[in-house]
């Protein structure tokens, strides 16, 4: 047991905090930043209760905030699990089976749970659902101790467990529920009936007089969830499954070759666990146990479901959120314990066979253990490379650390990301609400206030600001009302710098963070050094842009460049940099984009040094090379066409399958695009579906969009390669309620950052447009 508990905090850490907080991580750490009451004033204003944001609150203090030091404390609420797990498994196992076997029963189970991606993955979480899980297997431990000593220790140790876990999270309930099904077989055919109702009646009490006074305070929080949508009870069947035996919630359906085997041996596993219970004496205690026991771990996977299924069903008047596979994972224990107690239970039936041996039965069990960690490893493999640090905020936040002054103020443009934005910059910002239609005189409103009352505006723009304000009037008065701009780019984000007339836009350049996050000294020509650098992430893709940030002082003005070199010493990518002359420390953001031809492995940046050679520093991990080479000869485009944007990019033609849809449906559009392989700037694509008939529901004459960056965002145009076809794939869904008629198929591409559209040329090489129409599309009744 200590190599499965060693094995499964190792999965836990690995690459921990090699990967982006994500919105509701986010959140979970903004409200732990309040104080212990303030976060129960939060939590009763939202969908999940109190306990884990307190514990969270306290445990920032001794981990900080870094990702890892967050994300430690479910590893570590995932470990005690699996231990609980193992001992939960092997008592159950008890009833039916010799101390041999049941310990083997608990081992397997705690093993299963241990190589759950699904387990792992939420044990890798900033939020409450490893906490939760670890609280409702210690709820079914301390219940059965009740049932069977009824200790007083064990009574406060069933409602504390109970309690705890509804204040966790509210899905706790179903625990509570459980466990009070499986009660049945306790009260049944035993003496004292009366006597053990009562007592057991009392607890239950006990627990609702502890929760209700949340309850209500909470209840408009907690049912406030957003609408669910339908799902079927065969497509929820198949999440549920996929999720407890391959750990992966998406595209369940290329899991069946693993997950229909995997039935046939759980079934199999469950049937001879059912035989075994049957065959034990109906009168003895064990026997009682035992099916007390096995109907408590089918209503702890059996009913969950159900109730899960059935409140996400769309109601009117009624509580119904949006089902989500997550909330499945708390019953990951009991999916291991029962499917270990059956596999066991399969080789005590086979060696109890006239002529056989205990050992052909335990090898059989083992065989079947095998085969179910087998289709486990076949979903957490793929899960730690798909684990990277993506650079979205820390660079952006980097830099607004490195300059901004106390009188200036932050503004979001738009909060959509507010919580992934709050973590990373902890300081006091305002967010322009997302679901304001900004106009001139709105713009007006909101940056009036903001303006005047202090020295300086950071602007930092995000993805959804175009939708939020698509004329762009925030930066339009920014910029009629400021004496000074500077402008910083982040892959599709951006920080721009609005400052006053006087002292402020003498200091516009001027650094308070003057110390680098990694010393270095590397003299450079002219009497110049590098001191030091920050990079905010150091797993890319080729293709990406590395964001570095180099510190730097000389006398004279340098011309030098930057790049990777990776260990052969073979220079990659030397990106010419321009320092001016810094008697102080000087900061510099320079963008490195990773070649498409380079391979994986690792490498490091360098700086031209002061003989010429190239000065190694910091670290690099190319974790993806680019996909394959295709050419114009490669594909086959069915609707060619020569249609040339600036930029030095080009649309070379599209597919176009259907051209007959109805409502609720999506367009198929495919683009071939190719280019001089020299783009600096990323792009995205916008395809849009334009009638003539005004859409209320959005204002304009859009019925149907589908943006990202080329070929579902893992093409960036600043990784195209000269002579390359890069094959770009769309599904367009057309708006319910779209009206018959003829709709326009219109694209084009813009930066993400500013909303401006890159132009079409014409053939004397002039825009000509800011979009191209390829098609028209009928939408039918």
């Amino acid at each position: 047991m200590p190599g499965i508990l060693l094995l499964g905090f190792a999965l836990r850490v690995l690459r921990i905090g090699q990967q982006r907080v994500w919105w509701d991580e986010g959140w979970s750490v903004w409200v732990a930043r309040f104080s212990p009451l303030e976060i129960l004033r939060q939590t009763g204003n939202d969908v999940h209760p109190p306990l884990y944001f307190e514990l969270l609150h306290f445990w920032r203090a001794i981990s900080g905030d870094s990702e890892t030091g967050l994300r430690l404390l479910a590893a570590f609420l995932g470990l005690l699990t699996i231990a609980a797990t193992f001992a939960l498994g092997r008592r159950m196992a008890r009833n039916t089976m010799p101390p041999a076997a049941a310990s083997l029963a608990g081992t397997l189970a705690a093993l299963f749970l241990t190589l759950s991606r699904f387990a792992v993955a939420w044990s890798q979480e900033i939020r409450m659902y490893a906490l939760a899980s670890l609280l409702a297997v210690l709820a079914v431990w301390a219940a059965r101790r009740v049932w069977e000593r009824d200790l007083p220790r064990d009574r406060v140790a069933y409602v504390l467990a109970i309690i705890a876990g509804l204040y966790t999270l509210y899905l706790s309930g179903l625990v509570w529920a459980a466990v009070n099904v499986a009660w049945l077989w306790v009260v049944r055919g035993s003496t004292g009936g009366r006597r053990r109702f009562l007592r057991w009646a009392g607890l239950q009490l006990a627990v609702l007089a502890l929760f209700l006074p949340w309850g209500l305070y909470a209840a408009d929080g907690f049912l406030s969830t957003a609408a669910a949508t339908p799902i079927r009870p065969f497509d929820f069947l198949h999440i549920y499954w996929t999720v407890l035996t391959v750990g992966i919630p998406l595209e369940v359906s290329q899991f069946n070759r693993l997950t229909l085997p995997a039935l046939a041996i759980f079934v199999l596993a469950l049937a001879s666990l059912m035989a075994a219970v049957a065959r034990r004496s109906r009168a003895s205690g064990s026997a009682r146990r035992a099916r007390r026991d096995l109907s408590l771990l089918l209503a702890m996977l059996l009913l969950p479901a159900i109730v899960i299924y059935f409140i996400s069903l769309p109601r009117q008047n009624f509580y119904n959120p949006p089902f989500n596979p997550r909330y499945l994972v708390i019953f990951t224990s009991f999916y291991s314990i029962l499917l270990a107690w059956g596999l066991v239970a399969v080789g005590e039936w086979l060696a109890k066979l006239k002529g056989a041996r205990a050992v052909t039965g335990r090898l059989v069990t083992l065989l079947l253990a095998g085969l179910m960690i087998a289709f486990s490893l076949a979903g957490l493999w793929p899960y730690y490379p798909g684990r990277v640090l993506v650079d979205d905020y820390p660079s952006l936040v980097d830099t607004l650390n490195a300059y901004r002054r106390p009188e200036d103020a932050v503004i979001l443009y738009s909060d959509t990301d507010w919580p992934i934005f709050a973590y990373h910059y902890p300081e006091e910002w305002r967010g322009l609400p997302h679901l304001w239609s900004v106009t001139p005189e709105l713009a007006d409103t909101y940056l009036t206030p903001v303006w005047d009352s202090h020295d300086a505006v950071w602007l930092v723009t995000t993805p959804y600001s175009a939708s939020t304000d698509p004329q762009r009037q925030v930066p339009a008065w920014l910029a009629d009302h400021a004496s000074a701009v500077r402008e910083f780019t982040y892959k599709d984000m951006g920080l721009t710098l609005y400052a006053k007339a006087g002292r402020r836009v003498g200091e516009i350049g001027a650094l308070i963070q003057t110390e680098p996050e990694e010393k270095v000294d590397i003299p450079l020509a002219s009497g110049g050094r590098l001191l030091g650098f920050s990079q905010a992430a150091g797993d890319f893709k080729s293709g990406d842009v590395a964001h570095l940030f180099i510190y730097w002082t000389g006398p004279e003005p340098l011309d030098t460049e930057v790049g990777l070199i990776d260990a052969s010493g073979r220079v990659w990518q030397p990106t010419p940099v321009s320092l001016p002359g810094a008697p102080t420390v000087d900061r510099r953001q320079v963008d490195v984009i990773v070649p498409p031809e380079a391979p994986s492995g690792s490498y490091q940046f360098y700086i031209q040094g002061q003989d010429g050679r190239p000065g190694a520093f910091g670290d690099v991990t190319v974790r993806q090379k680019q996909s394959e080479f295709l050419t114009r000869e490669d594909v086959t485009i069915a609707n060619p066409v020569d249609a040339q944007f600036a930029g030095d990019i080009r649309l070379d033609g599209y597919d176009l399958p259907v051209t007959q849809v109805r409502p609720g449906e999506t367009v198929q559009l495919t683009l071939y695009w190719s280019s001089g392989g020299d783009i600096r700037q990323r792009y995205k694509v916008f395809t849009h579906l334009l009638g003539d008939v005004f859409n209320a529901a959005n204002g304009n004459f859009l019925w149907g969009q589908a943006d990202n960056e080329p070929a579902g965002n893992t093409r960036p145009t600043t990784s195209w390669r000269d002579g390359e076809t890069i094959v770009d794939e769309y599904a367009i869904p057309v708006a319910a309620g779209t009206p018959p008629g003829e709709y326009r198929l219109e694209i084009g591409l813009y930066d993400p950052t500013t909303g401006a559209r890159l132009p079409v040329l014409d053939e004397n090489g002039s825009p000509s447009a800011d979009h191209l129409i390829l098609a028209t599309v009928e939408v039918v009744p």
